[in-house]
């Protein structure tokens, strides 16, 4: 398989590795309004350095998955996943193997990607990792996110009023589940 841990229909994810043009990548990404706005704030001025400090711990504990999404060799965004943590602020008690996910496409959106893209990691987590439930938490002004995930499978569960701090206030975030209908 290569570089890449999991690929279908011609998307390929591959981790984030500790070198420089993944770094770059991923500041040029985190600077850009678009994303900025959704994923990591408009107030951070990312750095190559500031990135590797930021990803590289991820990278070597092993417990975050941080990856790369490429089509055709091109890489179009950010995915990563992990056992769900925060097991009382996502409700998911019951779970026995719940996993939690983040991700933003850089380009080519607005032509299915996104939708594509979570439903096949999600596919992978389940079937690979055995999870029995995905969450997701965008926060609630995220409205093209929202719809990008629902069409993925993931359903409204409920709001969370101090879902995340970011750019220096509490948002709101919307839990979003999806289960393993297998």
């Amino acid at each position: 398989m290569g570089k890449y841990y999991f690929e279908k229909d011609g998307f390929c994810y591959r981790l984030l590795e500790d070198k420089k043009s993944d770094y770059e990548l991923m500041a040029n990404w985190r600077n850009k309004e678009d994303i900025a706005k959704y994923f990591g704030g408009r107030h951070i001025h990312n750095t190559v350095e500031s990135v590797r400090e930021k990803y590289l711990p991820r990278i070597n504990e092993g417990k975050m998955h941080p990856s790369i999404i490429e089509i055709e060799g091109e890489p179009i965004g950010y995915i990563q996943y992990y056992k769900v943590e925060e097991i009382e602020k996502f409700k998911v008690e019951q779970y026995d193997n719940p996993y939690e996910l983040d991700m933003f496409i850089a380009s080519a959106r607005g032509k299915g990607v996104g939708t594509k893209t979570l439903t096949y990691m999600t596919e992978y987590i389940f079937d690979e990792l055995k999870a029995d439930l995905q969450v997701i938490m965008p926060r609630s002004i995220n409205k093209r996110a929202i719809r990008c995930y629902e069409k993925a499978g993931f359903e409204r569960q409920f709001t969370v009023e101090k879902g995340e701090f970011f750019e220096n206030k509490w948002q709101e975030g919307l839990i979003m589940y999806k289960f393993n209908r297998k």
